[in-house]
Formats: structure tokens, C-alpha cells, sequence
């Protein structure tokens, strides 16, 4: 009898353990989560800014009218806007991404006149200059790692530039100028986006620039004289710090800025 009971209790728990297997058969599978991928940051969009920085150049003097050609050293503390649009070729996984965009900017001097170059060898006048405001409009080429680029600028330059003798001693104006001069850039820059929020990237960065400005003719404002006439020709140097707003969203002439699976 016992024998026959160790037997009958076998069997009931091998057909409930084959039950139990028939019913977790049945039941769904349900696959392990996985943690969404992560792709770099998408430098596509336009931007805007603000910038502080300094700019140092010489500016080559002649008379049109007679012989004699000198240099006049200037520098001055500078501030300014710029903004653009780029747009990001591939590169969203570990690599980078190459960069193509425009940018326009402006800045302005925050000094005024400095340096005393005796005009032409005259002890009696110190010859002064300055760019009073700058702007430039050119295209970028970048290469991105993720939420650091590299770049490098170039295109057209104009400036507002004023010149101006004063004596020696005593500091009155004796002439002075101003006039509008063309000319071209050359530059590059570091940006890093540091904060993202929605629909805005932040970014900070340093940009340089070398600006050479046409041979121009420059007629005196407040005396009649011709022979303080001069050409004046411009090189400078320009290195600021900046602060951009970079927007999200479609860019034209692309149908939109490339998709970024998650952010980080």
C-alpha cells in the first residue's frame, strides 16, 4: 500500500511540474530593456552672439600728393556681435563631422586714439589711427568631435577707419579723417557647447581673425590743405571671446537638421 501511494504522489507532481511548463510556454516573451544609444551633438543650425576682445594692427601712410610713406601703430579693446548658420556632415557616432556653414559679424572699438608716431619724421605732430568699427561676411568650414569644433573662416572685410595729427606738445587736433575701407579676412576659431536646453545649445568659444584693408585715399575734414591728404593702407589683428545661442530646427536649404537620438 505504501509502495502504491510513493508511486501516485510521483506522479501528481511530475504532471504538475509539466502543467507549469505548458503555461510559462505560453505566456509572451519579453525582451531585457535596452538603455537608448547616445549620438554626439549636431552642430546644425543658426546662431547668434556676443564677443569682447581686443584688436592690434599698423596702418602704412603715404602722400598722393609728394614723397614720404611712415607706419602708425594702433590697438583698442573690442566688442561685437555675430551670427550664421552651418550645417553638420555625418559624424554623429564616435567620429567626426565635417562642417560647412557662413557667418557675419560686426564689432566696434571700445578706445579711442593711442599711439604717438611722429608724423614723417615731424617731431612737432604725433600721427594716431584706429578702426572704429569692423564687419565681416565669409564662409566656415569646420570639424566637429562631438561638442568641440574646430574651424576655420575667410571672406570679405570693411571697416570705418579714422586717422588724425595732433600736436606735440598740447595734444590739438590738427587733422583729421575718416573713411570707409574694403578689403578681406582670414581667421579660425575653438567652440564647445556646454549646455543644451530645449530647442537652444550654448556655446563658448575664441575666435581670431587677420584683416587687411585696401590702399585708400584719405581727404582732411576740417583744414583745406591738400598736402595732409594721405593713402592709407590696414592689417590687423583681432582675437575675441564668445558667447553663442545656437538654435534647433530645420535648416534651409536641408529639410532639416540631422536627428539626434538622445542627448547627454
Amino acid at each position: 500500500m505504501a509502495k502504491t501511494t510513493s508511486i501516485l504522489s510521483l506522479a501528481g507532481a511530475a504532471l504538475a511540474l509539466s502543467v507549469a511548463g505548458a503555461a510559462a510556454a505560453d505566456l509572451p516573451y519579453k525582451a531585457p530593456m535596452m538603455a537608448p544609444p547616445v549620438q554626439a551633438f549636431d552642430w546644425s543650425g543658426y546662431y547668434a552672439g556676443v564677443g569682447i576682445g581686443g584688436s592690434w594692427g599698423d596702418s602704412n601712410w603715404s602722400n598722393p600728393f609728394g614723397p614720404g610713406a611712415f607706419g602708425v601703430s594702433f590697438d583698442s579693446a573690442v566688442a561685437g556681435l555675430h551670427g550664421g548658420a552651418q550645417y553638420q556632415f555625418g559624424g554623429f557616432g564616435l567620429g567626426g563631422g565635417l562642417v560647412v556653414g557662413y557667418e557675419y559679424s560686426g564689432s566696434f572699438a571700445m578706445d579711442g586714439f593711442n599711439g604717438n608716431t611722429s608724423c614723417n619724421g615731424n617731431p612737432a605732430l604725433n600721427c594716431q589711427a584706429k578702426i572704429e568699427s569692423l564687419y565681416t561676411i565669409g564662409g566656415k568650414l569646420g570639424l566637429a568631435w562631438d561638442r568641440f569644433m574646430l574651424y576655420g573662416t575667410g571672406g570679405w572685410a570693411g571697416a570705418n577707419v579714422a586717422t588724425r595729427a595732433v600736436t606735440v606738445p598740447g595734444g590739438v587736433i590738427d587733422d583729421q579723417t575718416k573713411q570707409w575701407q574694403n578689403g578681406w579676412y582670414v581667421g579660425g576659431g575653438l567652440d564647445y557647447a556646454f549646455y543644451h536646453t530645449a530647442g537652444t545649445d550654448w556655446i563658448i568659444g575664441v575666435d581670431y581673425k587677420h584683416i587687411e584693408l585696401d590702399d585708400t585715399y584719405h581727404g582732411v575734414t576740417n583744414i583745406p590743405a591738400a598736402g595732409n591728404d594721405r593713402n592709407v593702407k590696414v592689417d590687423a589683428d583681432q582675437l575675441m571671446g564668445r558667447l553663442t545661442v545656437k538654435f534647433q530646427g530645420p535648416l534651409w536649404p536641408f529639410a532639416s537638421a540631422a536627428p539626434v537620438s538622445a542627448r547627454y
